[in-house]
């Protein structure tokens, strides 16, 4: 046997306490008896029914206090199979790393902004597999495919500008390292598969249909995050001792960064777009429109559960409160009030 609620047995000592109770007012009240008449006198006054039934009254108060105690400890006994199917698809997480990311029109800016809403839309991927892939002028798979969330924060977390030297925003080279995170994947399960884009739109590569077709045709569904603000901003280019300057063009003019979302709209089918803005984001909208994808059953687990018991000692303490609720002592026939 086991015990859903182990630290509800501390209620056996609500049990004592009732049981004390109840020896107290006996001995009080036979003490008052014996002050108030001879034994004798007593047999007489009072009928030898009224005394058992008062016992019986006493008792069923312990038994129902101790079988309320058993039902709050939830005893559980005997098994019942059992059985979860784990499901799940793969998720490729394309994380923009270039300098533009850095802007500050979304607090505290864009890529910390989308760190935390990739951290909130993990946590929720139950049974998912995710990799994690950063971009910028170059694209490299920083993490494979795996359950192991807390890898995924510690990568999440070290991605940053300086892990990639070559500047622009390369689509191109960004979707070719996506998939090969599914091509090196040594499961073997035939998994629903994603990409996911994170990004603010900039991009340097004119045409992706061919990468585009190849992924449609091997049934890779392309999600896409725009982060960024219609009005742009400068870009910071922090300096030693905190100075804080801001990117210039070949003309010295300072250069703004702004959300393109056409070049991500063109990626990601029209239902498949969404947005982080200044007031607002879209990914707690992104999660019910992953979740239209098949999932693929991966194994099947039997489990043994307990089966719970507490219903039967509840009963009985309900039946014996009943009981005693009716169980009062009667007045014999022709007795006054």
């Amino acid at each position: 046997m086991e015990w859903l609620h182990p630290y509800s047995h501390f209620a056996w000592i609500g049990v004592a306490i009732v049981a004390l109770m109840l020896a107290h007012a006996v001995k009080s009240t036979r003490r008052d008896r014996d002050a108030f008449a001879r034994p004798g006198v007593l047999e007489r006054l009072l009928s030898g029914s009224g005394e058992a039934n008062g016992r019986f009254r006493q008792i069923s108060l312990i038994v129902a206090a101790a079988a309320l105690a058993v039902a709050l400890a939830g005893p559980r006994f005997g098994t019942s199979p059992r059985e979860v199917s784990s499901r799940g698809l793969d998720l490729v997480i394309a994380l923009d790393l270039s300098a533009s990311m850095l802007a500050e029109d979304i607090a505290p800016n864009r890529l910390e902004r989308a760190r935390l809403e990739l951290l909130r839309l993990v946590d929720r991927l139950e049974g998912d597999r995710v990799a994690l892939v950063t971009f910028a002028g170059d694209a490299f798979l920083q993490m494979p495919l795996t359950t192991d969330r807390s890898a995924f924060r510690q990568f999440l977390d070290a991605a940053s500008p300086e892990q990639i030297p070559t500047p622009g925003t390369d689509y191109g080279n960004m979707l070719l390292a996506a998939q090969r995170a599914f091509t090196d994947d040594a499961d073997g399960a035939d998994r629903s598969r994603a990409i996911l884009i994170v990004s603010d739109g900039e991009n340097h590569t004119a045409d992706l249909s061919t990468e585009l077709r190849r992924m449609e045709r091997v049934g890779i569904a392309v999600f896409a995050i725009g982060i960024g603000d219609d009005a742009g901003a400068r870009i910071p280019m922090r300096r030693a001792g905190g100075v804080v300057e801001y990117r210039r063009d070949r003309s010295g003019e300072v250069v703004l960064t702004r959300l393109e979302r056409e070049s991500l709209q063109r990626l990601a089918a029209p239902d498949h777009y969404f947005e982080i803005g200044i007031s607002r984001s879209t990914v707690d909208q992104f999660l019910p429109t992953l979740n239209q994808l098949q999932r693929t059953s991966l194994q099947t687990t039997t489990y043994e559960d307990y089966i719970e018991r507490y219903q039967w000692p509840l009963m009985l303490a309900l039946i014996l409160l009943g009981m005693e609720a009716f169980a009062g002592p009667r007045r014999r026939r022709g007795e006054s009030t």
